[in-house]
């Protein structure tokens, strides 16, 4: 049996096909300094829970589907959403900011222009 597809969704099969077919974003975290050097910093993407926790003088990478993500560290008030492209990188180092009362540290990620973090995080080991 024969059927026909409607115009509308071939469209959409092709658009979703594309998207799978698209070059994911990489995106590449790194931390410096010596303050929280016991803690691991929490990166969260799209979620509540940390995706990955990063140590001192560390570089982390993961990739992810282009489009919209929503990044941030331990509080998701100054996190901020990222429309990422398709086969383009992203540097993001993560800084510690303070301390709670309860003495818990907190840390955030922030976007950094790709020739700065570079400079700024040689030398650093790579994380898994």
């Amino acid at each position: 049996m024969i059927t026909r597809t409607s115009p509308i969704l071939a469209v959409l099969l092709a658009m979703i096909c594309l998207a799978e077919a698209a070059d994911p974003a990489t995106l590449v975290f790194y931390r410096l300094g010596d303050q929280g050097a016991m803690i691991r910093a929490s990166i969260k993407i799209d979620s509540d829970q940390p995706t990955h926790k990063l140590h001192l003088a560390r570089v982390w990478t993961t990739s992810v589907a282009p489009g919209d993500h929503f990044i941030y560290g331990d509080q998701k008030d100054l996190g901020r959403s990222y429309s990422l492209i398709s086969g383009k990188t992203y540097f993001f180092r993560v800084e510690y900011m303070h301390a709670t009362v309860m003495h818990k540290a907190r840390f955030r990620c922030v976007l950094v222009p790709e020739e700065i973090a570079r400079e700024e995080s040689l030398g650093l080991k790579q994380e898994k």
